[in-house]
């Protein structure tokens, strides 16, 4: 793609590779709003960023939003770094500038980076109008749902004709979830490439994933069959009232059970719809204590069930779980074990890796929940692994906080980041050699997006730790048939608006009949 004398292009040391030049083009030539959808780590920003330059050429303003603060200045950075832009140019709008500095900022700059939550409250202060601008750009546009503020934008964009990019690595999984973004968007052009298409495979670093099966204890194997024992009571009671599909928890999708209360409270009997309740809050209580145990640790399953002492006083049905003599039993040797030190197997895998096939290389560890990164942080720290750990604002750790952890990962000698989900996207975290999973998950995109933090610029390797017969090995079937679904409909989708069909008539083409939900939804 040759570049004629152009006011603003990009530096001569940027090389675009074929399947960027070709998607530019592609983008360029259609009058549709674009989706592109990569693989992390191969250039969907500079895509972006050559598009915002051939607009600004035409005297044309854009919007490039990213979901997070860290993220927006990273692509500030990178657009004046890879441009030959000046900060009178571009400029970065957000919350920490005046208003009248953002003011002067939307009506003087060709290109202002932001967040979607700062241009939306500066619209309904009237300090922008969104007609100035030509084009807008959503960087994790998966984002697009509910009333997040990337939502609200794109209906305002879609009334003042502004063309929409839209950029991710993973749409969804779900046809109802892709169909909604593409719709909210109004997508009319689709770019897509996965890691086998033969333009892009030289180009992405070859990434190692190993499963890693892992047996509990024998005294943890225990407790959590005393839990197994009473959750499938239950069960089989909802079953034999026709309530449930399944006679075993483990076999249940978690959507299915979450559904099966709107099916309990249209009993009419008043008794009936009592006991079923009860039933139901055995099994959701329990199912959700099992699977700490099981996939996180005595810790975490400790922390819920006094969670539920907390609230027992209020509720007629936790009294009653809590009074269950198996549940009793499993509690106290719980917590006798966690009092000589018993810790979940994965933590000690863990330790293992870091101490021989990842010795001194550069690793992130994700893991759900907070009590979780503690448990890694204080035993990986006291035997002697260099570790931080890594939260949201809502888990306790501010901004500021985490700024200066992520830049003393990539200075300092500190060889692991232990990371909840805030790590997986949206802020600038160096590239490291592995990503260990600390537990499965259900989610393609979080999964994708875990994954695309290893290898990004060199050969990296994947470790998803499954503890066997668990609800680990559910999350894994289920969010590799998610990722291999979202995929082919993708490229079903683009096939379909490549043939002439418009985003409203696909929905109702493929959404046809999806009203009435059946089992087989919920394995989706």
């Amino acid at each position: 793609m040759q570049q004629p004398f152009l006011r603003f292009k990009l530096n001569e040391s940027i090389k675009l590779r074929d399947y960027q030049k070709d998607i530019i083009s592609s983008i360029l030539r259609s009058k549709s709003n674009s989706l592109v959808i990569l693989p992390t780590g191969t250039g969907k920003t500079i895509i972006a960023i050559y598009v915002i330059l051939a607009y600004a050429n035409i005297g044309k303003k854009a919007l490039f939003l990213a979901p997070t603060k860290p993220l927006a200045e990273q692509h500030y950075k990178t657009v004046l770094s890879i441009t030959n832009l000046t900060d009178n140019q571009i400029a970065l709008a957000i919350g920490s500038k005046s208003y009248d500095e953002r003011a002067t900022i939307y009506k003087n700059s060709y290109i202002v980076v932001a967040t979607p939550q700062t241009i939306k409250n500066d619209l309904e202060r009237g300090l922008i109008d969104l007609k100035d601008f030509s084009l807008i750009v959503f960087d994790e546009a998966h984002k697009a749902v509910g009333r997040y503020a990337y939502a609200i934008l794109a209906e305002k964009a879609l009334e003042s004709n502004i063309r929409i990019i839209a950029l991710t690595a993973s749409p969804g999984g779900s046809k109802s979830k892709i169909i909604s973004l593409l719709s909210l968007l109004n997508i009319g052009h689709i770019e897509i490439r996965s890691e086998q298409d033969k333009d892009i495979i030289d180009y992405i670093p070859t990434k190692l994933v190993k499963i890693l099966q892992i047996a509990l204890y024998r005294e943890l194997q225990e407790i959590a069959d005393k839990i197994a024992i009473v959750i499938d009571e239950h069960m089989q009671r909802l079953y034999e009232r026709n309530l449930s599909a399944f006679r075993n928890f483990r076999t249940a999708p978690k959507s299915y059970i979450l559904s099966m209360a709107d099916s309990i409270r249209k009993i009419e009997d008043s008794t009936s719809r009592y006991i079923s309740f009860l039933d139901y809050s055995y099994v959701l209580h329990l199912m959700h204590a099992h699977e700490l145990l099981t996939v996180e640790g005595l810790d975490q399953f400790l922390s819920y069930i006094y969670d539920l002492r907390s609230k027992a006083s209020k509720s007629r049905n936790i009294r009653a779980i809590l009074n269950n003599s198996n549940l009793q039993e499993a509690v106290k040797e719980a917590e006798l074990l966690k009092s000589n030190g018993y810790r979940h197997p994965k933590v000690d895998r863990v330790l293992d890796l870091l101490n021989t096939v990842l010795k001194d290389r550069k690793v992130i560890i994700f893991a759900q929940y907070k009590s979780t990164i503690n448990v890694l942080n204080d035993y990986l720290r006291s035997n002697n692994i260099k570790v931080l750990p890594f939260m949201g604002k809502n888990k306790g750790m501010s901004q500021r906080l985490q700024e200066e952890f992520i830049e003393r990962f990539r200075t300092e000698d500190y060889q692991v980041l232990v990371s909840t989900s805030i790590g997986e996207e949206g802020l600038d975290i160096p590239a490291v050699d592995a990503v260990i999973f600390y537990e499965a998950i259900p989610s393609e995109i979080r999964s994708i997006q875990r994954k695309g933090r290893a290898g990004r610029i060199k050969a990296g390797e994947i470790y998803i730790l499954v503890t066997r017969d668990s609800r680990d090995e559910y999350n894994l079937r289920v969010v590799s048939l998610k990722e291999r679904r979202m995929h082919e409909l993708i490229y079903k989708i683009k096939n379909m608006l490549e043939s002439g069909y418009d985003i409203k008539s696909i929905k109702r083409i493929l959404l046809n009949g999806d009203r009435q939900r059946t089992l087989k939804d919920f394995m989706r």
